[in-house]
C-alpha cells in the first residue's frame, strides 16, 4: 500500500490491507500487468494458443506495445508524473 492509501484507510493495520476498487475491470488488468515482472509477462505471452488480438480485446491494452501506459498519470511519493513511452 502507498502512504496515501494507508492514510485513507487506517484500519489496514488491523485488517492487513483494504479492498481496492477500480472504475473498470480493465483498469484492474492494466494495474496488475504494470506490477507484474518481466518473467510473469513472458509466461503469459508464451502460453499455448496465446493470441495478441484476443488479449487486447479482453484486457483493453496491447501487452507487446511499449506505449501501453503512455499518457497515464502515476503518483510516487505524493508527486504526479505522466508516463511517456521511450522512443
Amino acid at each position: 500500500m502507498s502512504d496515501k492509501e494507508k492514510d485513507a484507510f487506517p484500519s489496514y493495520a488491523t485488517t492487513g490491507g483494504y479492498l481496492k476498487a477500480y472504475a473498470t475491470l480493465k483498469d484492474a488488468y492494466k494495474d496488475a500487468w504494470s506490477e507484474a515482472d518481466n518473467e510473469d509477462r513472458a509466461k503469459t505471452t508464451k502460453l499455448p494458443n496465446y493470441d495478441r488480438e484476443v488479449f487486447i480485446e479482453i484486457f483493453g491494452f496491447d501487452p507487446e506495445s511499449e506505449k501501453s501506459c503512455d499518457g497515464e498519470i502515476v503518483e510516487i511519493r505524493g508527486k504526479k508524473y505522466k508516463l511517456v513511452a521511450a522512443e
